[in-house]
């Protein structure tokens, strides 16, 4: 009986291990009182660490993933986000890091968007080079699946560039105030301000 008790509670360790070696590493503090509290509730480091993160240039960089494999990592985005946002309501983890989880899931989303999109083109082609005549419906079908995939990666590209602003100004925002601490540093704050300007301009 004492063997299987060990054995159930090594099993059950097992996943808490695992999940304690994902939790991401916290900086060390600044000095001040209200600076500690400020950095381990919000963060001490940039969220965006000079990047150019406008949409079309962060897609446009990747190569496209298959629809299975962003589908994947998109999923595993998702529960990483879940799990991060508990963490971080817990008090457990900086501000900043909860962040990270929700800019990376937006990013998946768009990339699994792009995907399909491809997939739906590809599928379109093919259709169209066959020798044997192909049905007008099926022609039909496969185009407006297209166009629905279009309308779906439209979205999550329009959602993932409104994550991206609204992660940025609150990282500003948190870096002015690291610095009025005197815990914050000027060419940080330098770099936050400058990709909110950058995301905050239209696309040419």
């Amino acid at each position: 009986m004492r063997v299987s008790l060990f054995a159930a509670f090594v099993i059950l360790c097992g996943p808490l291990r695992a999940a304690e070696n994902e939790l991401p590493k916290q900086a060390a503090k600044p000095g001040e009182p209200a600076a500690q509290e400020l950095f381990r509730h919000e963060g001490g480091d940039v969220l965006f660490p000079g990047m150019n993160l406008s949409d079309a240039t962060f897609l446009g960089r990747i190569e496209t993933p298959s629809v299975e494999r962003a589908q994947t990592t998109f999923e595993q985005a998702q529960r990483k986000e879940q799990r991060w946002q508990k963490l971080g309501k817990a008090g457990v983890l900086a501000q900043v890091e909860v962040e990270r989880a929700t800019l990376q899931t937006a990013r998946a989303r768009a990339r699994l968007g792009q995907a399909r999109v491809a997939q739906q083109q590809t599928e379109l082609t093919a259709l169209k080079a066959r020798t044997e005549p192909v049905p007008a419906e099926t022609i039909a079908a496969a185009e407006s699946a297209i166009v629905t995939a279009q309308t779906m990666a439209a979205e999550a590209g329009d959602s993932l560039r409104r994550t991206e602003l609204l992660l940025a100004e609150a990282n500003v925002d948190r870096q002015r105030r690291l610095l009025k601490m005197g815990a914050g540093s000027k060419s940080v704050l330098q770099r936050a301000e400058a990709t909110l300007t950058q995301l905050r301009t239209p696309a040419p």
